[in-house]
């Protein structure tokens, strides 16, 4: 809303009306924070997979503001810095660094809603372990431009191991 308003009042007595009377209202913008939605089934990861799409329908929203300054993608459950790898390919003025030693991937740039949007549907999740198994909590957070961050959307990822045949090796 505007920062200020001003309201006009008038009553009538069913005959006639009174004067006109008006009141000032001064009004404080508040800076809604966005909001992330992510999907609610847990996405099935197999050995193997390579890299795949931790969320390739969250949403983000923002009800007061057109621009995203930032986000964090991170593994918050179960992380395992020797198997666990999150990515991303820089695109429409976001940029990306990934910290290995904590699973933690931060996008930086301001740019629309919708092109962060389709950032965060765009990173990856990779396990490399020869036999994984368990689960991993992935964690979303963004920041408007305004400085608001959201709320921390999370997906889960189910591990699963394939039978991976034996090798032989023979000596010579």
């Amino acid at each position: 809303p505007a920062t200020s308003k001003t309201v006009s009042f008038k009553v009538n007595d069913g005959d006639t009306d009174s004067n006109t009377d008006t009141k000032n209202l001064a009004i404080t913008r508040a800076n809604d924070a966005p909001t992330l939605t992510t999907t609610v089934s847990n996405l099935s990861y197999t050995e193997g997979d390579g890299a795949v799409p931790v969320d390739n329908n969250i949403t983000v929203a923002d009800p007061d503001s057109t621009q995203i300054q930032g986000a964090t993608v991170q593994i918050t459950g179960n992380f395992v810095a020797a198997d666990d790898e999150l990515a991303f390919s820089d695109q429409n003025g976001i940029t990306h660094s990934y910290d290995d030693t904590t699973g933690t991937l931060t996008l930086t740039g301001t740019t629309t809603i919708a092109n962060y949007q389709t950032a965060l549907r765009s990173v990856t999740y990779e396990n490399t372990d020869d036999n994984p198994s368990g689960t991993k909590t992935v964690s979303f957070q963004v920041t408007d431009a305004e400085g608001a961050a959201s709320n921390v959307a999370t997906r889960t990822i189910d591990l699963n191991n394939a039978n991976s045949a034996p090798v032989v090796d023979t000596s010579g």
